[in-house]
């Protein structure tokens, strides 16, 4: 998949960036993280090493959404990047033939990523109703 930025210098294995300092954001990459598995790394975007690493990223980028850096180079964001993390397992490979290959469904994802982006905060009160107090932490 071909995003909007290329960086200069590819990793090795895919590279989620997403929010450290919020708390929705937290509580799902741990969860991605279990999915995903050690084919995917992750690193929050407050790290010092994300913008040496990757300084071609527009710095209002990590604010915005969660990124994937993709072994070619080239980044995507929002629902496409939760949904190419995920893929990364071949168990959950079928979500990539879904995101891409369902007319709409592309579109819907991004305008529901984008409505939740922008309620993180009333997202993580649910997070604490639903799985708990220590959501956060599982």
């Amino acid at each position: 998949m071909q995003g909007e930025v290329e960086v200069a210098t590819p990793p090795e294995k895919p590279v989620v960036i997403f929010d450290g300092d919020c708390q929705f954001c937290r509580f799902w990459i741990k969860r991605w993280q279990k999915a995903s598995g050690p084919r995917v790394d992750y690193m929050a975007s407050q790290d010092r090493m994300v913008r040496d690493r990757f300084p071609e990223i527009p710095a209002h980028w990590f604010q915005e959404s969660v990124l994937l850096v993709e072994t070619d180079g080239w980044v995507v964001r929002g629902a496409e990047a939760v949904c190419l993390s995920l893929s990364a397992n071949p168990r959950h490979g079928w979500l990539r033939k879904l995101f891409y290959g369902v007319p709409g469904l592309r579109w819907m994802a991004e305008r529901g990523y984008r409505f939740v982006s922008a309620h993180r905060s009333a997202f993580a009160a649910l997070n604490r109703f639903f799985f708990g107090p220590k959501a956060e932490q599982a």
